[in-house]
């Protein structure tokens, strides 16, 4: 039997108390000494973001190379050879492929350097279709990479700091 009210099948995630939240042997804000497993929560809901942002920024990053690589589709209209389709749909994947995808690759592990690329594929987008799209389409393309770069640099400095610990 847990030693706070919290049960043990109630998972971490939808403990919503966080008024009255401390570390074991502090008062609470209403004068009630914090419960002895209140420092293990804390772990254990640590343990949960860190998941978290290891695998959003991964997960955004795949989902954003699939919806580039629908754009490649273009190319099997009809009124070109299978060869010349096939050699024009290989083209337009080289962005998806080359750059989106290795660059996941490399920031697989080395979470600063996908940060900072992902933020310049961003801002090299919107300098060069400046002018030539709406707002929404430099959100649309430029947006998912930003939210990519700063979950990977997030990621970075998270995983810095429990290493120090």
């Amino acid at each position: 039997m847990p030693c706070c009210s919290v049960s043990s099948t109630i998972p971490v995630f939808a403990i919503r108390d966080f008024d009255n939240f401390a570390i074991a042997g502090q008062e609470t804000d209403n004068g009630d000494m914090a419960c002895p497993c209140a420092q293990e929560r804390e772990l254990v809901m640590n343990a949960a973001a860190k998941r978290w942002l290891f695998w959003t920024p991964r997960i955004i990053c795949m989902l954003f190379a699939a919806f580039i690589s629908l754009f490649a589709f273009d190319v099997f209209d009809g009124s070109h050879g299978f060869w010349e389709m096939i050699l024009g749909f290989l083209i337009h994947l080289l962005p998806t492929t080359f750059l989106v995808v290795l660059i996941l690759i490399v920031s697989w592990r080395r979470e600063w350097i996908g940060g900072l690329l992902f933020n310049f594929l961003a801002v090299f987008f919107i300098v060069m279709s400046w002018g030539k799209l709406p707002w929404y389409g430099f959100a649309a393309m430029s947006g998912p990479l930003f939210i990519v770069g700063i979950l990977f640099l997030l990621n970075w400095r998270y995983r810095a700091e429990l290493r120090a610990r």
